[in-house]
């Protein structure tokens, strides 16, 4: 996955922090809104560049947690004051217990039922009493349009990129989706073209919610930006 280790550079033009302040502030309104946390612990997994933990940082004490390393000196550069740890997420596990639980983008990574089950048991576990875990999924069967390309357009830095993604399930009967990426990047007018690769797990909405469920939540639903996404309360 390329876009997270020699292409990081990338993230900040194609993905702007702009892009996620109204969301992660509604996110927080929600959490304020709609639970009875005491404290204001946040974990982060799969923090990314840290963007979420831009507006998070305003509300809450945060620790992130990446598989890679590129992505999390983007978010250290940005957050100096957040407490930043490399690791996977299928394998962490914090010193600490924390009030809320948010599993944003790295969600999508997670291919298959049994992976669901044991990621949820696990944060059943890292949370304080009244705590609650905010996730979504960008990607889900429902409304999912067979080998879809969509092309964006962005600027920075100097640079012209066009990014191109196309979604793909080669089995039906499974639940990985694979995209293929497309980086169109011009510089001084010269124009270099690469290609990347992700693999995701697609699911039917009401079985993820469904799994979550049996590890012991009770779930409320809200849709930010046009993204489904849960609060799961113990």
């Amino acid at each position: 996955m390329k876009l997270y280790s020699d292409f990081s550079w990338l993230w900040p033009i194609v993905s702007p922090l702009s892009e996620y302040e109204h969301e992660t502030n509604e996110i927080m309104r929600w959490i304020s809104d709609s639970s009875e946390i005491e404290g204001n612990r946040l974990l982060d997994l799969g923090c990314g560049g840290g963007h979420h933990d831009f507006f998070f940082k305003n509300r809450f004490d945060i620790t992130g947690v990446d598989i890679s390393e590129s992505m999390l000196q983007l978010a250290k550069n940005l957050n100096p004051e957040v407490k930043y740890e490399q690791g996977d997420i299928f394998n962490y596990e914090p010193s600490e217990k924390f009030d809320v639980v948010f599993l944003g983008e790295a969600a999508d990574y997670i291919k298959t039922w049994e992976s669901l089950q044991g990621m949820f048991n696990k944060i059943k576990n890292w949370l304080n009493p009244n705590g609650v875990c905010v996730a979504f999924r960008n990607i889900l069967k429902e409304g999912f349009i067979q080998n879809e390309t969509n092309m964006s357009q962005h600027y920075g830095n100097g640079y012209s990129i066009t990014f191109i993604e196309n979604r793909f399930i080669p089995d039906e009967n499974d639940n990985i989706c694979e995209s293929t990426y497309i980086y169109l990047i011009r510089k001084d007018k010269e124009l270099t073209v690469h290609t990347d690769k992700h693999v995701y797990g697609i699911f039917q909405s009401k079985k993820w919610h469904k799994t979550i469920e049996n590890c012991g939540f009770k779930l409320k639903h809200k849709t930010i930006n046009d993204i489904p996404m849960i609060m799961g309360f113990l």
